[in-house]
């Protein structure tokens, strides 16, 4: 049973996870301080493109086991699985983390408010339910993609993947520093972009290998080189004050991509040999990490409450409040798993 699992995979599942509980709680943390100097605007800069990584793995992910095995498989019976299933936690969760939010602060819990918000698409104090519509609307397109990227040759799949980024990429780039459009806009918005991306990337690293001949060295070397340009990018924002919203740390920014890219192929890489107890924990955390994505928000908000009256360094701090945060999200899978019914809200 565990032999057949495939390691490196739930390795970088559970370090997605980690990264996506880290970039919340950061992103809480320094909003408690706007007064950054330099030294700290980068820290949280540096830490915040590492934490963005978190989502890209997840869709790799998702690419590379997904797409391969559903070049044939029945459309329709491929939705009725998946499509009610991923509605099913949209809604849970939606209305726990928010009916828990109104709760601990004290205001009013109006179902028909929240069913309203839920409709229009507003996820409320449930933002890490962005992913959810985002993850659906990808498995609408997925029989469609698996067929077409079956058919293609290597090289042609690498093409298309290069088109769509350049497109969506360049007319970005031109906006933001020159805060002009560029007519790439109007060719790229129509152009396959978006978290699909993401799905024929992981396909290309897991599928067909793209990656093979490319060096661990080389792959870290090329992650380095991509974080430094985009630090390098958000520093130069900030300094001309174009700094605008995230900047370029948007998840269909070109360095974002590559960034994520260089990490997947290089964990993809991870050949290890581990006992039978070791297989088992690992596997363990990684099936936890669906659970821990979809909940977390509601211990990290009230772990968060708390801290404020705690005069704490805010490194500490941040520390502090994603592994406290994590680890009641495993308790929380822990008891839900044992009972059939409420797997459903979890797996």
């Amino acid at each position: 049973m565990y032999k057949e699992r495939i390691v490196w995979m739930d390795i970088t599942r559970i370090i997605a996870i980690l990264l996506v509980v880290f970039i919340h709680t950061l992103d809480w943390a320094m909003s408690m301080h706007l007064d950054l100097n330099t030294r700290q605007w980068l820290f949280y800069q540096s830490a915040r493109i590492f934490g963005r990584v978190g989502v890209p793995l997840f869709l790799f992910l998702s690419g590379a086991l997904i797409l391969p095995g559903i070049t044939k498989v029945d459309m329709i019976s491929f939705y009725s699985k998946k499509i009610p299933h991923f509605l099913l936690l949209t809604i849970f969760y939606f209305l726990l983390t928010n009916i828990f939010t109104l709760y601990i602060h004290d205001k009013p819990i109006d179902i028909i408010t929240l069913t309203s918000f839920l409709l229009s698409g507003d996820t409320m104090a449930a933002g890490q339910l962005w992913f959810m519509f985002s993850i659906i609307g990808l498995y609408f397109m997925a029989p469609f993609l698996a067929r077409m990227i079956d058919s293609l040759k290597t090289n042609e799949i690498i093409l298309l993947a290069t088109l769509s980024m350049s497109l969506v990429n360049l007319s970005e780039m031109y906006s933001i520093f020159f805060r002009k459009h560029l007519f790439l806009a109007n060719i790229g918005s129509d152009f396959i972009s978006g978290n699909i991306i993401y799905f024929i990337l992981g396909y290309l690293v897991y599928k067909r290998n793209v990656f093979a001949k490319t060096s661990k060295t080389l792959l870290l070397l090329g992650a380095v080189i991509s974080f430094v340009l985009l630090l390098a990018t958000q520093y130069y924002l900030k300094i001309t004050n174009n700094f605008v919203g995230e900047g370029f740390t948007w998840y269909n920014s070109l360095l974002i991509i590559l960034i994520s890219l260089f990490i997947f192929a290089l964990l993809s890489k991870i050949d290890l040999q581990l006992s039978i107890n070791s297989l088992k924990l690992l596997q363990f955390f990684s099936k936890s990490s669906f659970c821990v994505f979809l909940f977390h928000l509601i211990p990290l908000l009230t772990i968060s409450e708390y801290t404020k009256l705690i005069n704490m360094n805010i490194y500490v701090q941040i520390i502090t409040i994603s592994l406290a945060t994590y680890l009641l999200c495993l308790v929380y899978y822990s008891f839900m798993v044992r009972f059939k019914l409420l797997r459903k809200l979890i797996l």
